[in-house]
C-alpha cells in the first residue's frame, strides 16, 4: 500500500521537528523491532485468499485445476493430510451374555471433512508453530515466499486438506 500524495510538495524537517520512532503508532513494528503477530497475521491472509481462490477453481472446474494446467491434481494426493495425521477411529462394543463369551466390536474409521480455514485458524495454528519453536517474524515471510515458490514451481494446489503439510514443507525450508 502506497499513501497518494497528490501534488504537495515534501518539505524537509529538521531532526528536533521530527516525531519519534517510539511516538508513531504502527502495527508493523520496527526493522529492529518488528511486530511478530501482525506479519503472522498478514501471512494467514496472504494464505487464505490463496486457498480460496484455488478451492473455487477446482469446484467450478475452471481450466488450470488438471495436471496440464496451472496446479497437480496428483500433488493434491501427495501434500493430503490424511497420508500424515494418525487415523481416529470410533469403535462400538456389544456383549452378547448367551451366544458366546466375551464381547463383539466393530472399529470404523472417522472421516475428516476439511473445510476451507478462517483467517483466523491458520493464524492460530502457524502462531502456536512459532511460539513452541519460538521462530522469528522473519521466519513467517520468508514461510510464505516458499509455499508461493511451491505452488509455482511444483504446481501444488494450496487447498483445505493440503495446506497444513505444505505450511510445514515451507516452515521447515525457512
Amino acid at each position: 500500500y502506497t499513501p497518494r500524495m497528490a501534488n504537495r510538495p515534501i518539505k524537509y524537517k529538521p531532526a528536533q521537528e521530527r516525531t519519534s520512532v517510539e511516538k508513531m503508532s504502527t502495527t508493523m513494528g520496527t526493522i529492529q523491532r518488528p511486530n511478530f503477530r501482525d506479519a503472522l497475521r498478514r501471512v494467514a491472509i496472504i494464505l487464505h485468499q490463496h486457498i480460496t481462490k484455488i478451492e473455487q477453481r477446482f469446484e467450478t472446474g475452471v481450466r488450470g485445476a488438471d495436471d496440464t494446467g496451472l496446479f497437480k491434481a496428483s500433488m493434491r494426493e501427495v501434500f493430503n493430510e490424511d497420508l500424515y495425521a494418525t487415523p481416529r477411529y470410533r469403535c462400538c462394543m456389544v456383549r452378547v451374555p448367551m451366544a458366546r463369551p466375551g464381547v463383539v466390536y466393530s472399529m470404523r474409521k472417522i472421516r475428516t471433512v476439511y473445510n476451507t480455514p478462517t483467517t483466523d485458524e491458520i493464524y492460530d495454528f502457524a502462531h502456536q508453530l512459532f511460539k513452541k519453536v519460538q521462530l522469528s517474524s522473519e521466519c513467517s515471510i520468508v514461510c510464505l515466499i516458499y509455499v508461493e515458490k511451491l505452488m509455482e514451481v511444483a504446481k501444488v494446489p494450496l487447498l483445505s486438506d493440503t495446506w497444513r503439510p505444505i505450511f510445514m514443507c515451507g516452515l521447515l525450508l525457512a
